[in-house]
């Protein structure tokens, strides 16, 4: 009986060492994860999430009796993983290895790739580092085992990797890949909660910036906007819309003004009931773009405007809008051009008449010897008589096509016949060598306003001959190109710059070298002819001619007939 206790003592030694062992284990364990649980609320309460990863960190060391380790953060937009917080590691070492990416040969790239833990037990003996940089780099380290585990969110999604590293060939035993993956888990919750505040963060940012784009446009904005709430009350209004409504730079209790005393709407609006303002319509859900106004804001002014509106839903209620462009000064301005076009239609196209007509009959009354003295003056008076209303004439046709009132009427008509009355008389003048070109059937006809097409030909005709010195030539062309009549007026003239041969084309333009040749015109020619070509389907352009000079180019739509 005694020696069979003697033989059992050892045995209970053995047990009750490995107890303690197991105790002190436990008892480390449960310290270690009770400060992790005090860092966690620190963290939590403080925002120091990277101090909370290396407190996980330094658990997994210490549990595991690991030597080295890191935590790296999955870079989503770069594609790779960055090392956030690490132990043990020199700076050499984390500097090469910063940034790790899918190709990269290592225990991390391959956990990230496959989704799964990854041991290397020897790295001498790994397939995954035999003869690659990386080896050489973990031996430099003192690394010789790793393992490496995948950090997710709840969701499964990958957020990082969790590696700890040990000097020496390593079998990481199933209660450490268990306390591991609690570690990571732990991890996981972390790094998702950081970058939900991040996002919240950038989000609150982004508002802010949005935020402050948004009221600078608003306040820096020309046109009035007014914006208000669904019972009409007007919630808040640029300072344009401040100006455009009377109001001075006292602040205005916006909740209580309505639009009914923002825009005078009734009495003040010549009779306008409120559910036909702008603001109203804009609450009824109606949409409406440059709609004209009128309207007395709270100092007298009477206000024209175009107005455009509508109705917005939003997280706090459904909101109506306004914007008004006072148009007032340039109403008046047109009202001033209009009664200026008649002054000169009526007060200086008549007086011409009049003076041609008492220069034509002075004339026809005097005597031989009269008229030789005279005759020359004579001829002066007409021809200046003749370039006022020429220049009367095309001040009205520009005003009335600028206006859309200029009526045209397109029909089929001869092509060579006009292009015939045109040119004829200018044939036998002798100043220019006038030459006419014409490869189309003689009955081509085209769509276009005869008269308008006399006058388009003339001007540019006109042009050429005061651009071209005397002696020079100039070419009448006409053809069929792509079902397309075109005529050609080139001359051997000065030419226009190349950067001018739009411009020219402009009201009260003209090329800047002209100044050089001679001055005559008030450059409205080419704008009346390509805005009449254009107004009968056509169009005219300025191309510089081979050889020197210009080619005007006018196309024409050929006649239903011709293009059958």
């Amino acid at each position: 009986m005694g020696a069979r206790t003697t033989r059992v003592a050892p045995c209970l030694r053995t047990a009750l060492a490995e107890a303690e062992r197991a105790r002190e284990t436990l008892a480390e364990e449960l310290r270690v994860i009770g400060q992790l649980h005090s860092i966690t609320t620190k963290v939590m309460r403080h925002g120091e999430w990277r101090e909370v990863l290396l407190g996980i960190l330094d658990a997994a060391l210490a549990i595991t009796h690991a030597d080295m380790g890191d935590v790296q953060l999955l870079d989503a937009e770069a594609n790779c993983l960055r090392i956030i917080v690490a132990r043990g590691f020199d700076e050499a070492f984390l500097d090469s290895l910063r940034a790790v990416y899918p190709h990269t040969r290592t225990s991390c790239a391959a956990a990230w790739q496959q989704g799964r833990r990854i041991v290397i037990e020897d790295m001498s003996r790994s397939d995954l580092f035999a003869g690659t940089l990386e080896l050489e780099l973990h031996t430099r380290a003192g690394s010789r085992a790793v393992q490496s585990t995948p950090i997710c969110s709840r969701s499964g999604e990958v957020l990082g990797m969790f590696s700890t590293h040990y000097r020496v060939p390593t079998t990481v035993s199933a209660r450490d890949m268990e306390l591991l993956d609690m570690l990571a888990r732990h991890a996981g919750d972390i790094i998702a909660w950081h970058l939900a505040e991040q996002s919240k963060v950038e989000a609150q940012l982004l508002a802010e910036q949005r935020a402050t784009e948004f009221e600078a446009l608003f306040n820096s904005i020309g046109e009035a906007v007014f914006l208000a709430d669904e019972a009409g009350a007007i919630i808040s209004l640029n300072p344009a819309a401040k100006r455009l409504a009377g109001l001075d730079d006292t602040p205005t209790p916006y909740a209580a003004v309505r639009m009914s005393s923002m825009l005078g709407l009734s009495e003040a609006a010549g009779g306008k009931h409120p559910e036909e303002t702008p603001m109203s319509r804009a609450l009824r859900g109606e949409a409406f773009v440059n709609m004209p106004y009128r309207f007395v804001n709270l100092q007298g002014r009477e206000i024209e405007a175009l107005t455009s509106g509508g109705k917005i839903e939003t997280p706090v209620g459904a909101k109506a809008y306004t914007l008004c462009r006072d148009i007032t000064d340039l109403r008046r301005l047109e009202r001033n051009k209009e009664e200026f076009m008649q002054v000169v239609s009526h007060e200086i196209r008549n007086p011409l008449q009049v003076l041609k007509g008492l220069v034509q009959l002075i004339d026809l009354k005097l005597d031989d010897q009269s008229r030789r003295s005279l005759g020359k003056h004579l001829h002066s008076l007409h021809s200046q008589v003749n370039y006022l209303a020429a220049l009367a004439d095309d001040i009205l046709t520009a005003y009335r096509l600028g206006t859309g009132k200029m009526a045209i009427e397109v029909r089929e008509t001869h092509l060579l016949d006009t292009l015939a009355e045109v040119v004829s008389p200018h044939l036998h003048e002798g100043t220019h060598n006038l030459t006419t070109e014409y490869s189309v059937p003689p009955a081509l006809r085209v769509r276009a306003d005869p008269q308008r097409l006399i006058q388009i030909v003339s001007n540019l005709l006109s042009n050429a001959r005061k651009y071209t010195p005397e002696g020079k030539g100039i070419w009448v062309k006409a053809s069929v190109e792509d079902w397309v009549a075109v005529v050609r007026i080139e001359d051997e003239g000065i030419g226009i710059p190349a950067d001018q041969r739009e411009k020219v084309f402009e009201g009260f333009v003209r090329a800047h070298n002209v100044t050089e040749w001679r001055s005559g015109g008030i450059g409205l020619g080419l704008y009346i002819s390509r805005n009449l070509a254009r107004r009968m389907g056509g169009d005219i352009y300025a191309e510089q001619r081979l050889g020197g000079g210009t080619a005007m180019v006018l196309k024409l739509p050929l006649a239903a007939s011709q293009s059958e």
